[in-house]
């Protein structure tokens, strides 16, 4: 018996202008998302509908994430 597995291929990319969330100081920094949203979050789905052209509310409701979170991926996503 075979059975197969979907390798993902993990870029590294420049994070200058994203930041970690900072639970003790989270006001007085710029908006980021929790890593552990982040990890679970399926990005090529994100941008698949962005490319499509799906609003901001429909794709934050699909992905149950907040506009800022929208914002930020889609930062992110230009990197």
């Amino acid at each position: 018996m075979q059975t197969s597995m979907n390798a993902q291929i993990v870029r590294h990319a420049p994070t200058a202008d994203l930041q970690l969330v900072d639970r003790e100081n989270d006001q007085s920094r710029r908006h980021s998302i929790d890593p552990v949203k982040l990890a679970h979050l399926d990005f090529r789905l994100f941008k698949s509908l962005c490319k499509l052209g799906a609003t901001r509310e429909r794709i934050c409701s699909v992905l149950t994430i907040s506009h800022k979170d929208f914002e930020y991926l889609r930062k992110l996503s230009l990197i």
